[in-house]
């Protein structure tokens, strides 16, 4: 059984996330931690929460560039698809006149 790290860290930083809402209901209401203390966690709470979204944001950021590197792949495909149209158009136009010519000959 593979354990997922990053989702047991994401459950234990939500629970200290709430401990540090229970230490500041508490210290609104009447006080258990200093001021000092419930800054501070609510700083290491901040400092983590930014790190994490900076790792997903990264991996975002690689999945982005293999989509955008399969984008330019299919636009220049396109546009040789387009070219190929345009030179079986312009065929097409040169059969067509040359048809209309016969007939009116």
């Amino acid at each position: 059984m593979k354990v997922d790290w990053e989702s047991i860290g994401y459950w234990i930083l939500a629970l200290f996330g709430m401990f540090v809402i229970y230490q500041a209901l508490r210290y609104i209401f009447g006080g258990s931690w200093a001021l000092e203390g419930l800054v501070l966690a609510f700083l290491v709470l901040n400092f983590t929460l930014a790190i994490s979204n900076g790792m997903r944001l990264s991996h975002f950021e690689g999945e982005f560039k293999e989509f955008k590197h399969a984008m330019l792949t299919l636009a220049k495909d396109f546009k040789e698809f387009r070219e190929e149209m345009r030179e079986f158009k312009h065929d097409t136009d040169k059969r067509l006149i040359k048809i209309e010519q016969h007939m009116k000959a």
